[in-house]
């Protein structure tokens, strides 16, 4: 076993000192959230920041990010204030420091927001579980990063701080908009993610959530993931907003299906349609192959998340209006 590489640690009582020592430290700083990613990588010597990739030895490990790896490490989980979940008026407030365990015994997450609580269930073991954040998963630079694809879908925003003022940005502009690939998650210098806003479902709307792994655990690694926003007009027979992203098969950010999306609106709620819609969803998809499955078995794998997904959604939009 390899000693685990020297580095600074460092400590601040408050955002404000945090931000400033990432400020000081530039690409040599990396913050320490719940730290199951990062203190593995570290012991690891390899500073992982990218994808799986086959032939790569570890096989799970390839660096295609800066060459200068980090040299210390700024612990935030001290900081008070960047963890629990709490009602505010219609929408949910999560802190960043918040562990997956306690999202899953949280009696917050109600009101089709319960999915959530479930996916977060099945991610990782107990143990993992214990330590793992949500913010600290949102910038986990692996594909199997679990709850971005399903926050995407129901319209969550992230608040970040540098301690001095807060300001509210969506998710997808914690990817860069999606615009390149293997956009990694980031954030303007200093600025910390202290919080994830997630709005009320209303009535009418549903979400769905789907994995599947090579393994016989439901915790191990997903092949491919998927999750499904789906709104319906009144009566529940026709799809009038859909929103579709599939994760565990691009390199560092959830694939979204645009196509599918649109292709679905104003379409009446059937087993073909759906099928076709994953169908279409996966048509722009570019998977990465690993250890876990090649790029041709992620596609099709992909498929079939999605239209499960979908029909999950669809039946929780239509459950909805009962209630």
């Amino acid at each position: 076993m390899k000693p685990l590489r020297i580095f600074e640690y460092m400590e601040p009582r408050d955002l404000k000192e945090a931000s400033s020592l990432l400020k000081k430290m530039g690409k040599s700083g990396k913050i320490l959230a719940g730290g199951t990613d990062t203190m593995s990588c570290w012991s690891a010597r390899t500073f992982h920041v990218g994808c799986y990739t086959a032939g790569i030895e570890p096989p799970v490990l390839k660096c295609f990010g800066p060459p200068k790896k980090p040299r210390a490490l700024i612990n935030i989980k001290t900081i008070p204030g960047l963890k629990g979940i709490k009602k505010k008026g219609k929408s949910l407030r999560i802190g960043a420091l918040t562990t997956l365990n306690e999202l899953t015994e949280s009696s917050e997450l109600n009101n089709g927001l319960s999915l959530l609580r479930d996916v977060a269930g099945r991610m990782g073991s107990v143990e993992i579980r214990n330590l793992a954040t949500v913010g600290g998963n949102l910038f986990t630079h692996a594909p199997a990063a679990g709850l971005a694809p399903l926050l995407l879908c129901i319209g969550a925003k992230g608040v970040i701080s540098d301690g001095v003022k807060r300001k509210e940005i969506s998710l997808e502009d914690l990817f860069g908009g999606f615009g390149k690939l293997n956009q990694l998650p980031r954030l303007p210098d200093g600025q910390i993610l202290v919080e994830i806003i997630i709005p009320e479902l209303r009535s009418g709307f549903g979400a769905g959530y789907e994995k599947t792994t090579v393994m016989v655990s439901s915790m191990s690694p997903p092949v491919a993931s998927a999750a499904a926003m789906v709104g319906l007009e009144t009566g529940g027979k026709t799809i009038k907003d859909c929103r579709i992203y599939v994760g565990s098969c691009t390199p560092s950010y959830p694939h979204r299906g645009e196509k599918a999306e649109a292709y679905l609106v104003n379409k009446p709620v059937g087993e073909e349609i759906l099928r076709e819609a994953s169908q279409i969803a996966v048509s722009t998809l570019k998977p990465i192959s690993d250890n876990y499955g090649s790029a041709e078995y992620r596609a099709l794998v992909a498929s079939v998340v999605v239209r499960r997904a979908l029909k999950q959604a669809v039946q929780a939009a239509q459950a909805s209006f009962s209630h």
